[in-house]
């Protein structure tokens, strides 16, 4: 391939969507002289996004376009006047773009504590104090705040998450939480026992992982059986199945 040569791409049109975004990733891994350069010019579907690319030797570029508008992708890399060498592509992406689903706003906030009221039962924050052990014990810390272990009336242990007040966004993801698991129920998925609504204290009182949460099964840092001498990661096929599962 010369330099003035081009690589261009079409995207088979069996999948009809309108609206796409393509990842280039490039990768120099020739030594070129002195003074040479390899330099290109990206275009995609008549030139609704483009992009000029300089490459260094063994530095990895990755070009993101804006959504592009058709039925079907096509691109070309073009080397531009100041290349003395051939473009090239080390790999491409193309995804379709699909709407979000309805995802609750602001407005919503009134009907998804409604929601939370009636499916679970509500928790005083004296006795979220009083389970918790005047929140004696820290298990774990997510992005709006502590995890307490905690033993309800019947000797159920479960996990309280209490809602830190320095938290910019943990409202949103405090309440996002409580209404997916309200209308989610899989075993593969802690239950929510409760809430506590009370004054400026929120918290969620979930199902205690006695036996480590996902995370730590995956990474092998908790014991599958308690008669084990050692941890042991999960095998390939029971992520495999707890994935697809759990996607059901």
């Amino acid at each position: 391939m010369n330099a003035s040569s081009s690589l261009t791409f079409q995207w088979p049109h069996w999948y009809h969507r309108q609206k796409w975004i393509v990842y280039f990733h490039f990768a120099e891994i020739e030594r070129l002289a002195s003074g040479l350069q390899r330099e290109f010019t990206i275009s995609v579907n008549d030139y609704q996004f483009t992009k000029t690319v300089s490459l260094e030797y063994l530095k990895p570029v990755v070009v993101v376009s804006t959504p592009v508008n058709t039925s079907l992708v096509d691109f070309s890399i073009e080397s531009t006047n100041e290349s003395g060498n051939p473009p090239i592509l080390n790999a491409v992406e193309v995804y379709a773009v699909h709407d979000l689903p309805y995802v609750p706003t602001a407005q919503d906030d009134e009907s998804s504590e409604r929601m939370l009221r009636l499916k679970n039962r509500p928790f005083k924050y004296g006795e979220v104090s009083r389970i918790t052990g005047n929140f004696g014990r820290v298990i774990g810390e997510v992005g709006f705040g502590k995890v307490y272990l905690g033993t309800l009336d019947n000797g159920t242990m479960v996990a309280v998450k209490i809602l830190s007040k320095s938290s910019k966004q943990g409202y949103k993801e405090f309440q996002a939480e409580a209404q997916l698991l309200t209308i989610i129920h899989h075993g593969n998925l802690v239950s929510l026992f409760g809430y506590c609504c009370d004054s400026k204290h929120m918290a969620l009182i979930y199902e205690y992982m006695a036996n480590g949460n996902l995370r730590q099964h995956l990474s092998g840092k908790v014991k599958m059986h308690p008669s084990e001498d050692h941890p042991k990661a999960l095998t390939w096929s029971k992520r495999l199945h707890i994935a697809v599962d759990s996607a059901k």
